[in-house]
């Protein structure tokens, strides 16, 4: 994954298609447990792995990242340059694809 993001249509870049899909479905069934529009799908995307980065989020854990975003933001740009080098030393060795 490059470190700066990149902006890119659905039609440019089919896997983000796959992946907004994929987000959609699972959002949609755990919301709408009784309407699945697309239940063929769930066999086809069963062998879909998570990774170890994979997580799922309540709103108590949104509300904890808001609060340690916050909190990073206050102690200035030099906290935010760490995060920046740490992510990229964790991506140099191959530990994110």
């Amino acid at each position: 994954m490059p470190i700066d993001p990149l902006f890119r249509t659905d039609d440019e870049f089919l896997p983000l298609q796959a992946a907004d899909l994929f987000a959609w479905l699972l959002r949609n069934g755990f919301d709408n447990p009784e309407n699945r529009p697309f239940p063929w799908i769930v066999k086809e995307l069963s062998n879909v792995a998570e990774t170890e980065y994979s997580q799922s989020c309540d709103k108590e854990r949104m509300e904890a990242v808001m609060h340690e975003s916050l909190r990073i933001q206050g102690e200035g740009p030099e906290k935010y340059q760490d995060l920046i080098s740490t992510f990229r030393r964790i991506r140099s060795e191959g530990r994110l694809r």
